[in-house]
């Protein structure tokens, strides 16, 4: 005989209602145990991430630090490039037997090319610009994520130098308007003295840092002023204090500035490269770091995954053995009915009394004590 509700017999049907019950309070018992189980993981990850957005930060500054110094070194480079340009053209000079009448060619030469080397490094989008002279002073490198920092202070490798004549003014290079000019007080006092860097000045003699030189020569204006000499950057001069290339005497102190330029822009170049090779080592460091902390939290997500799983896992093997022994339980339970059927009431003996062989031989094993 079959029940009325969806073909289940009431034994079935009880039993449904029970496991439905059951299995809601398992899943609630399960969900909270993950929820637990996931809140602990995702702290151990999130610890794990601060790291690493300590670690991404610091290579992210080591990053920007190893472009502004690598830019320098590339321009240094360049400007040495730059300097043997000039000693060729002393060289050239030197050997020329028509030095008499191609000295200009020489001297046009010779500024062109200091002017390329100020330019390279006067105009640059770093910043610091290292090998300049205006701006920001220093680079702070990081050495650490705790935010220890070295400073890597701007070291002009360009050209340029005033003069303090006897009377006290200054006299600077103007190289938009290609003259030395005299400044009463530099740079905001210009006097309407000056003398043009191609052709308009000469020098006249040279003791130590002492100079003494003409501006306008050969002309009826021509006027010589005494003053000291100071060279900033990598200490070369324009041609015209060398007298054009002309001289021996001038190429000769031209070869002795060059020499030392170029020795001066070496150590700076040799500096920093290791600069470089110092920030390249720090980057390592925090890739390496940065690796094992992905690691690390890739582990972490394993875990967590197996930790869900075996939460599941027991909480459906809980379940089942629940649903086995309701499943036992009621199958006993239709056993006693199936077998108490076989027998009716007898009033007057009040006895059970059974109505077939079978209850009759079943009987007989219960009265054997089977």
């Amino acid at each position: 005989m079959t029940s009325a509700i969806g073909g289940l017999g009431g034994f079935d049907f009880q039993r449904a209602s029970v496991l439905a019950g059951i299995q809601q309070q398992f899943n609630q018992r399960v969900a909270e145990k993950m929820a637990v189980s996931n809140s602990d993981y995702a702290a151990k990850i999130n610890n794990v991430n601060r790291d690493t957005d300590k670690w991404e930060d610091f290579q992210g500054e080591l990053g920007d630090a190893k472009k502004i110094v690598k830019g320098a070194v590339g321009r240094l480079e360049s400007m040495m490039s730059l300097v043997d340009n000039l000693i060729q053209t002393v060289n050239k000079a030197r050997l020329d037997p028509e030095i008499d009448t191609t000295q200009e060619g020489y001297r046009s030469t010779f500024d062109s090319y200091l002017k390329s080397i100020r330019s390279r490094a006067d105009y640059s989008s770093d910043s610091p610009n290292l090998l300049g002279n205006i701006g920001l002073r220093d680079l702070a490198i990081p050495v650490s994520v705790h935010g220890a920092r070295y400073s890597v202070y701007q070291n002009y490798m360009g050209t340029s130098y005033n003069i303090t004549d006897t009377e006290g003014y200054v006299w600077r290079p103007d190289y938009a308007g290609d003259l030395l000019r005299r400044y009463e007080s530099y740079p905001d006092d210009a006097t309407n003295i000056s003398g043009n860097l191609a052709n308009g000045l000469r020098l006249d003699g040279k003791t130590g840092d002492e100079i003494t030189f003409t501006v306008a020569p050969d002309s009826a204006g021509e006027t010589q002023y005494t003053g000291t000499l100071t060279v900033e950057g990598n200490g070369i001069v324009e041609a015209w204090y060398y007298d054009g290339l002309g001289t021996e005497v001038g190429r000769e102190r031209a070869m002795v500035d060059l020499d030392a330029a170029y020795a001066t822009l070496k150590n700076q170049l040799q500096s920093y490269k290791g600069i470089v090779t110092t920030i390249e080592f720090q980057e390592a460091r925090a890739s390496k770091l940065l690796k094992n902390i992905g690691d690390k939290t890739i582990a972490l997500a394993l875990e967590q995954e197996k930790a869900s799983a075996k939460i599941q896992k027991e909480g459906q093997q809980q379940l089942n053995a629940v649903a086995d022994a309701i499943a036992f339980n009621q199958a006993m339970g239709s056993l006693y009915v199936s077998m108490f059927s076989l027998y009716t009431y007898d009033g007057n003996s009040n006895q059970l009394v059974g109505n077939s062989t079978a209850a009759r031989i079943f009987g007989a094993f219960v009265d054997m004590g089977v």
